[in-house]
Formats: structure tokens, C-alpha cells, sequence
């Protein structure tokens, strides 16, 4: 008895590993308005993905800058390590001090300007745009990069100032933020000192005043898009406001993704037509994108 149960049971459990045959998925028919209805479900979810960086930021950036976490066109300097009871960054760090800016490059470009450090520091000086992605890492691996650097936005067309270095945008609005390796307490004074070298403000000011410039006061706030849509659609509203605010002019037209076509093969040095082959072979995202293009 014993042994026809163990040879039953192993039986069953060789056929319950072995590879099943693939039933075919039943065919449905769908109504004219049930295919409507899986077209929009689809697009929207797709719509909802591809904005949710540019609809978060445009929620969080407003009363960020209302608590004081980030200035606008200025860093906010943060002198001190970060210790639990911080809230300002989700996840923060102990090895650095920080400073934040909310980059609105709307009216005019911004200056960043980047010093020469008297004694040797680890930085990094990070440009995103509103989808969140990097647009240009000032030193960190690669060491020591100081510098005048002028952050444009994607419909800048003017001329480049003396020997700034032009870092362009492709959105409207983004951030920028500097972390600088404090190895401890007992280095916080000159960490906080260097700190202090690092300035952001916008291009008219520093042809004015240069690095005298001081900021006005009150300073600028940023005002949060209240919807009156329905819960369902607000999102997409809110979206929408965001898109209007943050994108380029030209990205209602033909020539704005030529535009971000030209920007990408010029970033990464290669030709436009590399470019949109990328984009063909690797679809719409910008880090997917130059991966791409660094695989040739």
C-alpha cells in the first residue's frame, strides 16, 4: 500500500513538472465601443507613465519652495549633515552637505557658477529637467571641473556669453543640486566653507552684479495649479497645466522633436540620423535612447 501511494506520488509530480502544451487564447470579439474603450485605456495608461515625472515635480516643486527646501534661480545652502530627523529629502545621506535649486528658465537663462576649490573636495553638481533625468554631471568621477555654466531653455536662441559653458534644457523648468563630501564633523567648517563658493542665479543678474549679486527679497514663489476637474480626470488636467508650463513652445510643432533630435546628437556627438535611428530602435526614453547610441 505504502509503496503504490510513494510511486503514485512521484508519479504526479513528474507530470506536474513536465512542460504543459500552450492552449491557445480564446478569441474575442469586441464591440466598436468596447475596442474604443481598450484604445483609450491603453493611451491613457501610456499618457499617465510618460508624465508622471513632469506631474510630480510640478505638485512637489511648489510647496517645496514654499517651506524653503529649494529657492528658485538660488541654491538653497544646507551647511549641516543630514541626520533621521531630517524630512526635506526622502532618503538622505550623512557624507555630504547640500544645496537645492528650483531652475525656471521661463524668462531667461541661469548661471552656475562652479569654483576652484583652494584644497582638494570630492563635489557634484547635478542639472535634471523636469522628467528627472540628468542633463549634465559637473565633477564627482570626474574630478575638479570649475566653471561659468549657463543652463538654457529649449527655446533659447540667443548667443552664449564670453566663456560660459551651455548646458541646454530640454524643459522649461528643472532642478539643480549640489552635494560636497564633509568627511565628518570635524570637517564641517571647511565643507560648509567651500559651500559657499557655489552660486546659481540668473543670467541678467550675473552681467549685472556677478557674484555680488544678491537675491531679492521676499523671494519668488512657485503657485500650485488647482483643478476643478472630476478625481477621475484630474490627474491629466494637472498634467496638462504641467506640460503647458514646462515644455517648449516647440514641442507643439514639427520642429520640437527636431529640436530634441539636434540637442541628443550634438550631447552625444554623433549625427541626427544616429539619433533617430536610437529612437526607432529603442523607443522614446532618453536614457534607452543613448544607450543605444553608445552600443555603435
Amino acid at each position: 500500500m505504502f509503496k503504490r501511494t510513494m510511486i503514485a506520488v512521484g508519479l504526479s509530480l513528474v507530470a506536474l513538472t513536465q512542460p504543459q502544451a500552450q492552449q491557445p487564447w480564446p478569441a474575442q470579439t469586441m464591440t466598436s465601443e468596447q475596442s474604443r474603450e481598450e484604445n483609450a485605456y491603453a493611451v491613457g495608461l501610456q499618457a499617465y507613465l510618460w508624465g508622471f515625472p513632469l506631474h510630480y515635480y510640478s505638485r512637489s516643486t511648489p510647496p517645496g519652495v514654499e517651506v524653503g527646501g529649494t529657492f528658485i534661480n538660488d541654491f538653497r545652502k544646507f551647511p549641516e549633515l543630514k541626520t533621521a530627523k531630517d524630512r526635506f529629502v526622502v532618503t538622505p545621506n550623512n557624507v555630504t552637505i547640500d544645496a537645492y535649486a528650483t531652475v525656471d528658465l521661463t524668462a531667461e537663462p541661469v548661471v552656475v557658477f562652479v569654483p576652484a576649490l583652494r584644497e582638494p573636495r570630492w563635489y557634484l553638481v547635478q542639472i535634471r529637467d523636469s522628467f528627472d533625468e540628468i542633463i549634465r554631471n559637473v565633477g564627482g568621477t570626474k574630478g575638479s571641473q570649475p566653471g561659468v555654466y549657463l543652463v538654457t531653455g529649449p527655446d533659447f536662441t540667443g548667443d552664449v556669453p564670453g566663456d560660459m559653458i551651455q548646458v541646454r534644457s530640454p524643459t522649461k523648468i528643472g532642478l539643480a543640486a549640489v552635494r560636497i563630501l564633509a568627511n565628518g564633523e570635524a570637517d564641517l567648517a571647511k565643507a560648509a566653507e567651500a559651500q559657499k563658493g557655489f552660486h546659481l542665479m540668473p543670467l541678467s543678474a550675473y552681467l549685472r552684479d556677478g557674484l555680488a549679486h544678491k537675491p531679492v527679497d521676499p523671494r519668488p514663489m512657485m503657485s500650485l495649479f488647482k483643478s476643478d476637474s472630476p478625481e477621475g480626470i484630474r490627474y491629466f488636467d494637472e498634467l496638462g497645466d504641467a506640460m503647458t508650463k514646462r515644455l517648449p513652445a516647440s514641442a507643439d510643432s514639427d520642429g520640437g522633436q527636431d529640436h530634441e533630435v539636434r540637442y541628443e546628437a550634438k550631447k552625444e556627438g554623433v549625427s541626427k540620423e544616429s539619433v533617430r535611428k536610437a529612437v526607432k530602435s529603442a523607443g522614446n526614453s532618453r536614457k534607452k535612447v543613448e544607450a543605444e547610441i553608445s552600443r555603435h
